[in-house]
């Protein structure tokens, strides 16, 4: 049976880390990597422990971090909505895509809206190895009323 060696996480308000050496009976253990005061994760995708993304944020305001390795670090060009994905094909080709259609692009160096031809909120997206991408998502249809 094979165990766990690594596992990247996200959910509200921190990123969590766990990790145990390969093909050994060690229990992992699971320790906080970066808490964020407002909003939250939605998604992490990665190519190897010094390059790893984490996007979430709050309504309106996303938030996408970079793990290097050592220090989680905020972008310094943050997109305009909640960030409900992100993933890519390598360390120079990073796509995010969240509310109000939005998708941005990482070429390794700075991020840039793409333009997705919806005002639908995506919800996930996928790169090809041919270099397509694919996004879903959609809208509301109806309302909660309490």
């Amino acid at each position: 049976m094979s165990r766990l060696s690594a596992l990247w996480c996200t959910c509200a308000l921190a990123v969590f880390g766990c990790t145990a050496a390969p093909h050994t009976e060690q229990v992992p253990t699971w320790t906080v990597a970066h808490r964020i005061a407002n909003g939250g994760l939605a998604s992490v995708w990665g190519t190897g422990p010094t390059d790893v993304w984490a996007a979430g944020g709050r309504s309106g305001h996303g938030l996408v971090l970079h793990f290097d390795g050592r220090d989680w670090i905020p972008q310094d060009d943050q997109p305009p909505g909640f960030v409900w994905w992100i993933y890519g094909s390598g360390p120079n080709d990073v796509y995010a895509a969240g509310e109000k259609g939005l998708v941005r692009h990482f070429d390794g160096k700075s991020w840039s809206p793409v333009d997705s031809h919806t005002q639908a909120t995506l919800y996930g997206l996928w790169v090809a190895p041919t270099g397509e991408v694919w996004a879903v998502g959609g809208n509301q249809i109806g309302r909660a009323h309490v």
